[in-house]
């Protein structure tokens, strides 16, 4: 792998709407996606351009205790990259809507179908 062409697809890709999820198997040495993650310093490509914002998140897989666990893990940063992203294009969270029930479910009588026709199963 090339790193430096890695961190330059990472830093154009950071004013995507995109995240980038990677999951280390097994018992290798996974330095190189823990630089990629950029939890500490934001990543700068071959250009000198740093990224504008998160948009990776690495998860090693042995190091995680339940598959519980590894969901919260993998998806822990996303919601702040969603929100990074849009906050980045200027675009605001609609207004909360309040939830409307939905109709009850009532089948149909046989009275009540079109045509008075009986719907299918009844005699």
């Amino acid at each position: 792998m090339d790193m430096q062409q890695t961190i330059t697809q990472i830093v154009a890709a950071s004013k995507l709407p995109v995240s980038i999820i990677i999951a280390g198997i097994g018992n290798a040495d996974f330095s190189a996606m823990d630089e990629l993650d950029a939890d500490t310093q934001p990543l700068v490509d071959s250009h000198g351009l740093s990224a504008v914002r998160d948009c990776v998140q690495f998860v090693q897989m042995n190091a995680v205790s339940s598959p519980e666990e590894l969901a919260a893990q993998t998806l822990r940063e996303l919601p702040g990259q969603v929100v990074q992203y849009f906050a980045s294009k200027g675009i605001k969270p609609n207004e909360a809507l309040l939830a409307t029930p939905a109709p009850a479910f009532s089948p149909l009588r046989p009275s009540s179908a079109p045509g008075g026709r009986k719907p299918y199963g009844y005699p």
